[in-house]
């Protein structure tokens, strides 16, 4: 098969959270995130959006669909962040290998 055309692409950070659920926090007074899509960010985006908003606007944190918590440290972040890295290069160079076989 001829190689795919890419008229277009995105990328983005992954955000996970350790149980697969979305989180919002309050960071300082006025100051919100939202992480946690865990891979289903087109429709969680757009929830966490609207619950942004709603909070920025002093909403209540209990009208929100996603829960709104307080920081915790990752348990061993340093080394998962390793460990992602590490699969991630060696994803990398598997498809390097397959696209070399191919041609």
């Amino acid at each position: 098969m001829p190689p795919v055309r890419v008229a277009e692409s995105w990328s983005g950070w992954i955000a996970l959270t350790a149980d697969q659920y979305p989180r919002i926090h309050n960071l300082a007074k006025g100051a919100w995130s939202g992480i946690g899509c865990n891979g289903r960010g087109l429709a969680l985006a757009s929830l966490i959006g609207r619950d942004l908003a709603h909070l920025a606007l002093g909403g209540s944190k209990t009208a929100t669909a996603v829960p709104v918590t307080p920081l915790r440290p990752f348990p061993l972040h340093d080394a998962a962040a390793v460990a992602v890295a590490t699969t991630v290069s060696a994803k990398r160079w598997m498809d390097r290998m397959d696209a070399l076989r191919k041609q």
